[in-house]
């Protein structure tokens, strides 16, 4: 897996906690830990003070995320994979599914994970094509 660990640790941990609140109906902004409490302290002191050029208690959520999303992207530059193998090796069409409209689906939700895997969402754009539009 070439996604950096604490950013995709940090989405899986978000989405369990959207699905329990879904399942229990508790409000997602109760229970979700923030990222500033589920980080070591002095890592979150060394972070607010050298990088953000902040007190850590001045440091925001957004601020820290923003912050290791940037330098994990700048580490994950320097090692682009071959984008024809990956995808020639890891696309792979299930011709066992009958109905079209699903296999299809089934595609372009490999492409997808494939994209936030291996951390190529920079590289192949982000978003909507229709936001690019507007």
């Amino acid at each position: 897996m070439t996604v950096p660990q604490p950013v995709f640790e940090r989405r899986q941990y978000e989405s369990k906690i959207r699905n329990r609140g879904t399942v229990t109906g508790e409000q997602y902004e109760h229970v979700v830990t923030s990222i500033r409490n589920s980080m070591e302290p002095r890592i979150l002191d060394h972070l607010a003070r050298f990088v953000l050029k902040k007190t850590a208690p001045d440091a925001t959520d957004e601020d820290v995320g923003l912050a290791i999303t940037r330098r994990c992207s700048s580490f994950q530059n320097s090692r682009i994979p071959d984008m024809d193998q990956l995808f020639k090796d890891q696309m792979k069409m299930d011709l066992k599914i009958e109905d079209t409209e699903a296999r299809v689906l089934k595609y372009f939700v490999l492409f997808d994970q494939i994209v936030e895997e291996h951390g190529l969402g920079g590289i192949l754009g982000s978003g909507r094509e229709d936001d690019a539009c507007s």
